[in-house]
């Protein structure tokens, strides 16, 4: 009977090393930690935009509260001006190529808007996309080589929408692995996307075409602000609490 037994063995640590373990990991993410530069109080109402102004080493950040302003701020978070817009719900801001132009979009509207640093709209795209109400359009970043343009979706579908500098759409691309779409940022060093969720407390790095290269969670109750600055900075901002967060750009 001994011999018996001793001859399962081999049997059953077969069957145990070819047992297949769950996958839990997302594939091609790799979480690592951030490092935290600092944190600043700003008087913008519910910031849901970032955009870094090279001219002159500042922020521009809109806010979806009711008074629909656009605020330009130091990387500290002071407020040093603001820009009434006849804006209806706007969410994601960037720049133009020669950063003489600014561009929102406006969450229910669907629509794209360009608006000259002095507060006047002089242009408007609208997106086609499903869904009306507030799960809209949340997000927006320029390529400045080429021009185009990335729209963000927010939710049901999370939706990727690239556009040439002629305005016409040429690809669009829902993204799975995130729960909503929160803001994008363009980074030229790298040809690759920036991307927040708010829902999730995540950013992610991914491809032109929304394939997910990284991800990393976040210490930022509700981010819904991104951009980069100079010495390799980014800086994210808080929807809730209005606070600007800096960070090392991760790698």
């Amino acid at each position: 009977m001994l011999r018996a037994d001793l001859a399962f063995i081999p049997l059953l640590l077969l069957l145990a090393c070819s047992r297949q373990e769950p996958v839990t990991a997302v594939p091609g993410a790799a979480e690592t930690e951030l490092v935290e530069l600092g944190v600043y109080n700003t008087l913008v109402p519910e910031p849901s935009g970032l955009a870094y102004d090279p001219k002159d080493s500042t922020l521009y950040a809109v806010s979806d509260n009711a008074g629909e302003k656009i605020y330009k701020i130091s990387l500290t978070g002071v407020t040093l001006s603001s820009l009434a817009v006849n804006g209806n719900d706007m969410e994601g801001i960037t720049f133009t190529q020669n950063f003489d132009t600014l561009v929102i979009v406006e969450e229910g509207l669907r629509n794209v808007v360009w608006i000259t640093l002095q507060g006047q709209r002089i242009g408007t795209l609208h997106v086609n996309v499903p869904n009306a109400g507030k799960n809209g359009l949340e997000a927006i970043t320029i390529n400045p080589v080429n021009g185009d343009i990335f729209v963000g979706h927010q939710d049901v579908p999370e939706l990727l929408i690239q556009f040439h500098s002629d305005n016409k759409e040429v690809k669009r691309t829902e993204l799975i692995f995130a729960p909503t779409i929160s803001d994008l940022y363009y980074d030229q060093a790298e040809d690759v996307l920036w991307m927040l969720s708010a829902k999730a407390q995540m950013l992610y790095k991914i491809t032109t075409d929304g394939v997910l290269l990284k991800s990393w969670s976040l210490p930022v109750d509700k981010p819904e602000g991104i951009t980069f600055g100079t010495n390799n900075r980014m800086y994210i901002c808080c929807d809730q609490t209005g606070k600007l967060y800096v960070f090392n750009k991760p790698q």
